[in-house]
């Protein structure tokens, strides 16, 4: 017979000096006194035949038995009761009386629903009770639930700051590549990696350089070749990818967020990056406040090792590098018709250091509509990705910087380009935008990517040893913060508090 579902609200009783009644001897009741012995409450059992668990305490004086059958008087003078006899009718009677004297009670059978309260599926683990409720429903679930829970709790106190990862410097553009995730695969990797038992937190940092799996994890060798395999890492020898542990894992989101990993030294855009990585994640519930603390960390240090590193470096972006090649290449003023697609942040400053040079651009866009800094700007037409074909003909330069899982330019649509002309293809973006044979036979192109601006990149002169020392000398002098980081998340808040 379906009956509607009783609504309970968790509480944590203090029964420290109180006086428990539990009516009843067997093994339901021995699972009671377990429990409420822990809490300093004085316990009384009355039952005409006992366990020998609860004989046992009795005989050490730890509760006190009365070794007969229940009376009606024996409720009296106590402040909460438990019923776990296996009669029915009698705990149902039981709970009459206790309710008609005002005394909270608690039935183990289906007379619970006439008492005052129910006592979930519960456990304890370094300080952290954790209980779980069906609300009376499904008791064989509720224990379920507590035990893969217990089980993860375990698995915490021994968890470590990992990161896993792949870039520029392990691995050349075109086999990074396929090491990227799309939009879906960033998706279904971030469901499959927030049911692994182990992984308590983490976030994804997916940027046209580096593929980084930033988490909170217990440390175990056969977790790691599960997070190898999903990432795809495990088919490459282990000079392709880095695994970084606790305060190497923590240095290195330092570094990385202090652009000092990135392909132009000290460059701005990673910041951004790494703050929308994060904040998806909080979003998706991957990610909470031991990954906050982690990121807030990086994000303060980089901050300090900018401010102390500024004179060492050229802050030049990818996009300003870019327009330095560019420019080098049409010194003329010979008119141009560009396309760039993307409208992310290396798109809008591609399009605005472009028009402010005076070139006419098509903008494609692929999900949100771009706003042009200046409205007024008449170099500048907005399109709808859809519309790329319609217009490839005019082009002499193709940039490409958009989001997208399949290359906008291929061997499908490159012929609609004009062969009379000598053709500029850019590709910024990861995974790859323009992808054609290098020997295509329609026409002569040109061709620049990651790998060739990086090379441009790495002909200015900057003195990374020395950055590089400064950098770790800020991480070292403020390694408490890492500390804290670590003793928050295995010792928990010590301060005592309500909850």
């Amino acid at each position: 017979m379906l009956v509607d579902k009783i609504k309970t609200y968790p509480a944590n009783l203090i029964l420290r000096d109180k006086k428990c009644l539990i009516i009843g001897g067997g093994k339901v009741a021995a699972r009671k006194l377990d429990g409420l012995l822990k809490t300093s409450v004085n316990v009384t059992v009355v039952a005409p035949e006992v366990s020998e668990s609860i004989r046992t305490l009795a005989q050490n004086q730890a509760i006190t038995l009365l070794n007969r059958p229940f009376s009606s008087k024996d409720i009296l003078h106590h402040d909460i009761v438990f019923i776990a006899t296996n009669d029915k009718i009698l705990n149902g009677k039981i709970v009459r009386i206790c309710k008609k004297r005002k005394i909270l009670c608690c039935s183990v059978d289906e007379s619970w629903r006439a008492g005052d309260f129910i006592c979930p599926a519960s456990f304890e683990k370094d300080g952290f009770t954790i209980a779980v409720s069906s609300n009376g429903v499904s008791c064989r679930k509720s224990r379920l639930i507590k035990e893969n829970i217990a089980r993860h709790i375990s698995m915490s106190k021994d968890a470590e700051l990992t990161v896993i990862g792949t870039d520029h410097n392990c691995l050349p553009l075109e086999i990074r590549r396929k090491y990227h995730f799309t939009r879906d695969k960033y998706a279904l990797a971030g469901s499959i990696f927030s049911r692994l038992w182990g992984i308590h937190e983490f976030f994804i940092l997916n940027t046209c350089n580096r593929i980084e799996l930033i988490a909170v994890s217990f440390p175990d060798s056969g977790l790691e070749r599960i997070l190898l395999n999903i990432l795809g890492f495990d088919e490459l020898d282990n000079n392709s990818f880095y695994i970084k542990k606790d305060f190497e894992a923590y240095r290195h989101l330092c570094l990385v967020m202090s652009g000092l990993y990135s392909q132009s030294i000290c460059e701005k855009n990673i910041i951004s990056q790494v703050r929308n990585s994060f904040n998806d994640a909080h979003n998706r519930k991957w990610a909470g406040t031991i990954c906050r603390q982690w990121f807030d960390g990086a994000r303060h240090l980089s901050k300090i090792v900018r401010g102390k590193t500024g004179q060492l470096a050229d802050r030049s972006e990818i996009d300003d590098f870019f327009m330095k090649m560019f420019l080098k290449k049409y010194s003329s003023a010979k008119p141009l018709n560009i396309i760039v697609m993307g409208s992310g942040s290396i798109g809008k400053n591609i399009v605005d250091k472009l028009s402010r040079n005076g070139y006419k651009i098509l903008w494609f866009y692929h999900h949100e509509r771009p706003v042009l800094k200046d409205k007024k700007n008449n170099s500048v037409t907005v399109l709808k990705l859809s519309a790329l074909d319609k217009h490839l003909s005019c082009a002499d330069v193709v940039i490409g910087a958009a989001c997208t899982s399949v290359p906008l330019v291929n061997d499908t649509n490159f012929h609609l380009l004009d062969a009379g002309k000598n053709l500029l293809l850019v590709d910024l973006a990861v995974p790859a935008n323009i992808e054609v044979e290098k020997n295509h036979s329609h026409t002569k192109f040109e061709k620049w990517d990651l790998d060739t601006i990086k090379k441009s990149m790495n002909e200015t002169c900057i003195d990374k040893t020395k950055i590089f020392a400064v950098a770790d000398e800020v991480i070292r002098k403020n390694k408490n913060l890492y500390e804290k980081l670590i003793y928050d998340f295995k010792n928990g808040n010590k301060t005592k508090r309500s909850g």
